[in-house]
């Protein structure tokens, strides 16, 4: 899960640099592919401590 997270982080700060030279509707489309990769960030969050306590039993 922490590779698939730290993939995610470099997508988010790409396209977050791309963003920041974007132009119109360009811009729209970066901002919600950020939105979903920040959602998926949430999901993997949430479910890497259920994961933690699968384990320790």
């Amino acid at each position: 899960m922490r590779n698939n997270m730290s993939l995610l982080q470099k997508e988010r700060l790409h396209l977050l640099d791309e963003y920041t030279h974007a132009k119109g509707s360009e811009k729209i489309r970066l901002l919600v592919r950020i939105m979903d990769i920040d959602e998926q960030l949430e999901i993997t969050k949430r479910q890497e401590p259920a994961a933690d306590r699968k384990q320790v039993g």
